[in-house]
């Protein structure tokens, strides 16, 4: 409910509701990353079962169609000049790094988030739609995104955590890892946030 579906809502709630044409490059992008992320699943982990190869054809479809549209996210990294910008970029590169975590080694993701894998199928979504949504988010933000898609990355964190309130809620997970990770989501969603609109400088 968290760390999966904060990202997959969060960017497209973010690109529904800011209309900005990097939000909608940044999905196209994570879409991609995604297809990826299935191919690796199916070369080197060996997941050929149907449903991998559906969701395969679905994410190139869907990053067919965004690119299609709003072409790629044109990237011109710069050196931040405010502290503000640093703490933006900061939650940016460990996004992109949790990304690059999920994307090359999976079982490591799954640890930090307390789970375990049912098959290599589950391995596919965790390298393909995880992956790929936490690397286009935090690539094009570092990249040079406008300020709205640094909010969509605020978004995407304050998501993540209300997915894992839903889940101490519903699934009796009301532990001492969920509190923390609660706390660690919310806070870099509330500090992009912050900055975005103003009261961190």
């Amino acid at each position: 409910r968290s760390s999966f579906a904060g990202f997959l809502i969060g960017l497209p709630v973010s690109a529904l509701l800011f209309g900005q044409p990097d939000i909608h490059a940044a999905i196209g992008l994570a879409w991609l990353l995604a297809s990826g992320g299935k191919i690796i699943n199916i070369v080197v982990d060996g997941a050929r079962s149907m449903s991998v190869l559906v969701r395969l054809a679905l994410a190139t479809a869907l990053a067919a169609i965004c690119f299609w549209h709003y072409g790629l996210p044109e990237f011109a990294f710069a050196v931040p000049q405010l502290r503000a910008d640093w703490l933006v970029d900061a939650v940016a590169a460990i996004t992109l790094l949790f990304g690059l975590i999920s994307l090359a080694l999976p079982g490591t993701a799954l640890s930090i988030m307390r789970m375990a894998p049912v098959d290599v199928g589950s391995v596919g979504e965790v390298r393909g739609a995880l992956a790929g949504f936490y690397l286009a988010t935090g690539a094009v933000v570092l990249g040079g995104g406008s300020v709205l898609m640094a909010l969509a990355l605020g978004v995407c964190w304050i998501m993540t955590g209300f997915g894992r309130m839903i889940a101490m809620l519903s699934d009796r997970a009301n532990n001492v890892f969920n509190w923390l990770s609660l706390l660690f989501e919310l806070g870099l969603g509330g500090l992009v946030v912050g900055v975005v609109l103003g009261f961190i400088a």
